[in-house]
């Protein structure tokens, strides 16, 4: 299982810094001919850009720990992490934090029912969806099937 947690905590982390940086450095508008280099009149102060990054690295890392504490916790510090974070301390309508809340305890359970096996081959997740009909049914991940050709 440490596996798998380390596994999701690569991808996501992976999933969020790409389209980061990407917007970090402005290109110029001749990249899609050929071109890559930056414009002369948009260069990045490097000291700016360190600075960003350290902040930008120190918010996710304290979203990830609050998140992991909420998870472990009970649905008052899930709901803390998720207000502080997600919300940005602007939730104005309390129904949606609950929601939001049962949401991500349905996401959790049912990622530990799930083979972590097949998570780690596929790679695929199929998630819940926000609003079920039946949300106190566990929705059983069905098994994948593999392409073992040429292997």
């Amino acid at each position: 299982m440490a596996l798998l947690v380390r596994v999701l905590r690569n991808q996501t982390s992976i999933s969020q810094w790409v389209p980061v940086c990407s917007r970090l450095i402005p290109v110029s508008p001749t990249q899609g001919q050929g071109d890559r280099a930056l414009s002369r009149t948009s260069q990045v102060n490097p000291y700016i850009l360190k600075k960003n990054m350290i902040l930008m690295t120190n918010h996710f890392y304290a979203a990830i720990l609050g998140y992991d504490e909420g998870i472990l916790s009970d649905d008052h510090g899930l709901a803390a992490a998720l207000w502080r974070t997600f919300f940005n301390r602007k939730c104005e309508d309390p129904r949606h934090l609950e929601l939001l809340v049962e949401y991500v305890r349905k996401q959790i359970q049912y990622l530990d029912s799930m083979n972590g096996e097949d998570l780690l081959l596929t790679g695929e997740v199929s998630w819940r969806p926000l609003v079920e009909k039946n949300p106190q049914s566990i929705l059983k991940p069905h098994s994948p099937t593999y392409n073992d050709e040429g292997l």
